[in-house]
């Protein structure tokens, strides 16, 4: 059927502000999208960057606790650096938070009080995803970078990993890097949350002023 030419006009009036409408709406989904990647992104990085803080506040407070005993030791003072094991090992702070120590070999030198692994290398040692987790805590400790990040199992459930973040200083005249970790799947789970109501907003906003563009959440 022939359109006659009022519909002519009409469609040639009409075509431009709907095509302009659309336009208008999928640069706003962009920016919209853009945003709620950027929010979720910096809650993740503040969350994180916290962490990285409190790790090395517990650690700056073990330093403090041996810090006589190590401007008093003369480098390779093994009896001083048994005496700071003994120190640290004791040290404990919040629900199951503890220290450890390893040399430059990844040998185990102590962790908390458990006498288990004490002495054997750990330098082999791999998280599920690879990592060289103990031979990397050495290493930051030592190009003092400080910070690793890596997977643990979940203690009581081995078929679950937990995100991990460990911070270590390195004691030069006992070749001994101290440390201590702490699990990340907390942040995770805020993140999540952030996602969650992210995602609440964007669907809000596609079904208030997109009703005619339902695939606009896709």
């Amino acid at each position: 059927m022939r359109l006659s030419l009022k519909a002519k006009v009409l469609s040639l009036a009409v075509l431009p502000v709907l095509l302009f409408a659309l336009v208008i709406s999928l640069t706003t989904l962009f920016i919209l999208q853009e945003q709620a990647h950027k929010e979720v992104e910096q809650t993740r990085e503040r969350l994180l960057a916290d962490a990285k803080a409190t790790l090395q506040s517990y650690v700056a407070v073990a330093m403090t606790t041996i810090k006589p005993l190590y401007d008093a030791a003369a480098p390779g003072d093994d009896a001083a650096r048994a005496q700071a094991i003994k120190l640290l090992s004791g040290i404990r702070y919040g629900k199951d938070g503890y220290f450890f120590g390893y040399d430059s070999e990844t040998v185990r030198l102590f962790k908390a009080n458990d006498p288990e692994g004490v002495g054997k290398s750990f330098k082999d040692n791999r998280d599920p995803n690879g990592v060289y987790v103990n031979q990397g805590l050495v290493k930051v400790a030592k190009d003092g970078t400080h910070y690793l990040q890596y997977s643990s199992p979940l203690p009581g459930n081995t078929q679950v990993l937990v995100p991990k973040l460990g911070y270590t200083e390195y004691l030069a005249k006992w070749d001994m890097a101290v440390g201590t970790s702490v699990n990340l799947d907390g942040i995770e789970a805020q993140v999540a949350l952030v996602e969650a109501k992210v995602q609440e907003r964007m669907e809000g906003w596609c079904g208030a002023s997109s009703p005619s563009l339902p695939w606009c959440c896709w």
